[in-house]
């Protein structure tokens, strides 16, 4: 259960579950404890900042798990974490198992904001410039209050721009802050007016130009305001949520359909060829996405391997659990926690039977498959050997 990606610092909470073999909840008879690995580093794992409350608000068998990610430095940005439970007893078994998934500051990249509204914004000692700013530069020298000379080298100002206004922020050392007057940028940048009472241009000044006296509000090319801007930002953020409610309806029908497409067979009206190419389609879709992974070795293993229903998932009355995920991995790396979706060597779920509805492609090699049905069963696992004939052996 992948619950996210987090600020640095936040604190996560979520629930998970505990069923008996009869699929009722059921508490533990041993809490066992709750640990955080980091990435895929073996060792290293914390459980620091971690409070696992049993049976919370008196709901058997459903579990609140809070992390504080600003109690330890072991939780840092740009890293995976896996929440495991290791060494509980449920229902007179002892069960390991991995609980939840969350990321910090792991799923997007910093920008920094050099725009708004098409306009630059820039800083400088700890000034924020507005964004209507053309140039933002340092006095170079002064003569008098009636012209000044900007150092460097300024942006060149057509016609379009006469009568901009400058600000200057003073040093300090006659009193002021700031002024702001309108000045000529045609020629020689003098003054067309007055600058405030006392307030001396001085070399070493920093000057803004900009098309509107600070403080006034800003309208972009279209008549639109900051305010403007503020009410289309609200109707997109309308229709994000719009959008996220479509989203979940499709959601909701695409679990109808069923896994591998089950509950597309007797959708009526529709050919035998309509519901094949449909049939197809789902199960295209499904491997794509990662829903299944056929692996990519030598030999064909699937349920039937070594004998009939051997790798089959049944439960304690011989029965068939559809729906439910197989995952094959390497024995190695599952010993050694590597159990991300993307460390299987194949990757595909049980029907109605508890066979694998895909067979997976595996080379010579020991193997641990997992099997698990969120809320109901697992995880179980059943290891074997492929030999170098493609020969499989249960272990």
């Amino acid at each position: 259960m992948y619950l996210g990606d987090f600020a640095e610092d936040a604190t996560l909470y979520f629930f998970w579950n505990t069923y008996g073999t009869t699929g009722a909840s059921i508490t533990r008879s041993t809490d066992g404890t709750v640990k955080v690995y980091k990435d895929n580093a073996t060792g290293t794992e914390s459980v620091v900042g971690v409070t696992d409350g049993e049976d919370h608000d008196g709901q058997t068998g459903v579990h609140l798990c809070t992390i504080n990610l600003a109690a330890d430095a072991f939780y840092a940005t740009g890293s995976d974490y896996h929440v495991m439970v290791d060494g509980m007893v449920v229902d007179g078994r002892t069960v390991n198992a991995r609980i939840a998934e969350f990321s910090i500051e792991n799923r997007f990249a910093e920008v920094d904001l050099t725009k708004v509204a098409g306009q630059t914004v820039v800083s400088d000692a700890g000034r924020v410039a507005t964004t209507d700013e053309l140039y933002r530069g340092t006095v170079a020298s002064a003569i008098g209050n009636t012209d000044f000379v900007i150092s460097g080298t300024p942006i060149t100002f057509s016609n379009q721009y006469l009568g901009m206004y400058a600000t200057f922020y003073d040093d300090g050392d006659d009193g002021k802050t700031n002024s702001t007057v309108l000045i000529d940028l045609t020629e020689t940048n003098d003054f067309l007016g007055t600058l405030a009472p006392g307030f001396t241009v001085a070399a070493g000044d920093v000057v803004v130009i900009s098309k509107t006296m600070p403080g006034q509000a800003l309208t972009g090319a279209d008549g639109d305001t900051l305010e403007d801007l503020s009410d289309e930002i609200a109707a997109v953020k309308a229709q994000t949520a719009a959008i996220e409610t479509d989203t979940q309806a499709i959601e909701t029908d695409t679990g109808e359909i069923g896994t591998a497409g089950a509950g597309l067979t007797d959708v009526g009206g529709m050919s035998t060829t309509m519901k094949g190419q449909v049939q197809t389609e789902v199960e295209e879709g499904m491997a794509a996405y990662g829903a299944w992974s056929a692996g990519t070795g030598e030999f064909t293993v699937n349920h039937d391997k070594p004998t009939e229903n051997d790798l089959a998932y049944l439960d304690s009355g011989a029965s068939g659990i559809d729906n439910a995920m197989v995952r094959v991995f390497l024995t190695t790396d599952y010993a050694a926690n590597s159990r991300a979706d993307s460390d299987a060597q194949g990757i595909t779920t049980t029907d109605s039977d508890g066979g694998w509805v895909k067979d997976i492609k595996l080379d010579a090699e020991d193997y641990t498959v997992e099997f698990y049905k969120q809320g109901y069963y697992g995880p179980d696992v059943e290891t074997f050997t492929v030999g170098a004939t493609g020969t499989v052996t249960i272990t």
